[in-house]
């Protein structure tokens, strides 16, 4: 998605766009039925519906005999859950949208006072008030929110990549500590560790702050006829 967003918008590049949005938000979903997954079969769990695969859920609704079965063997990881509903609601509640019924309504945008264009999909206000409650905020820089916010003529849109981006974010410590109160080793700290031994990862990251840097000059008009040389 990234390499779409930075490509222009055209018809061609929007679809590219959605396709990888819709399988990402599937990934997501997949994520959660794996965690509710692994908490069954690591602690045991036995409830009204076990048998059935669908019912072995985070999702408040699907998971409700899954879900009090586990608040009673690890409290703190319910609690884990419970905090991050909001979460949990928007990817189901995409999901069902992308995967069971009519997709979402795609758009393209030009703001030629200043100077932008972006691809959105339009979503309901249910949608918006989950992604609020996600903890959204507005971005320097950019005209749409943390999350991919847009608001235009009484509709509310979402540009995929920056709303990708955060749903990353968030998910990546959702699991991390998720996992650790199952039992698993916690994998954030095993992998910064790592990470700051690989100069792969460091080139990549300088690559990164200049990209952005030269994005943030492009979108306040600077010309200051800098040059940016890039270390690959």
């Amino acid at each position: 998605m990234g390499f779409q967003y930075y490509s222009g918008v055209n018809n061609d590049l929007m679809e590219n766009m959605i396709y990888h949005f819709n399988y990402f938000i599937s990934l997501v979903s997949g994520v959660f039925d794996n965690l509710a997954i692994a908490s069954k079969n690591r602690l045991a769990l036995a409830f009204r519906g076990a048998s059935i695969p669908a019912r072995i859920s985070l999702n408040p609704k699907a998971g409700k005999e899954f879900l009090k079965a586990l608040g009673r063997e690890n409290h703190e990881l319910h609690k884990r859950i419970t905090d991050h509903t909001n979460f949990v609601n928007l990817i189901y509640s995409l999901r069902e949208l992308v995967i069971h019924r009519e997709m979402l309504p795609k758009t393209t945008f030009e703001n030629r006072n200043e100077k932008w264009k972006a691809m959105f999909i339009t979503v309901d206000t249910n949608v918006v008030d989950l992604i609020r409650q996600c903890g959204d905020t507005s971005q320097d820089y950019e005209p749409t929110t943390l999350w991919g916010q847009y608001e235009l003529a009484g509709e509310s849109h979402l540009e995929p990549f920056h709303f990708s981006k955060a749903v990353a974010r968030l998910l990546s410590s959702f699991c991390n500590t998720y996992l650790r109160l199952l039992g698993y080793s916690d994998f954030l700290e095993t992998r910064e560790k790592q990470d700051k031994k690989d100069d792969c990862l460091k080139r990549l990251r300088r690559k990164s702050r200049v990209i952005c840097r030269l994005r943030k000059d492009r979108q306040l008009g600077c010309e200051s006829g800098a040059t940016y040389k890039i270390s690959m």
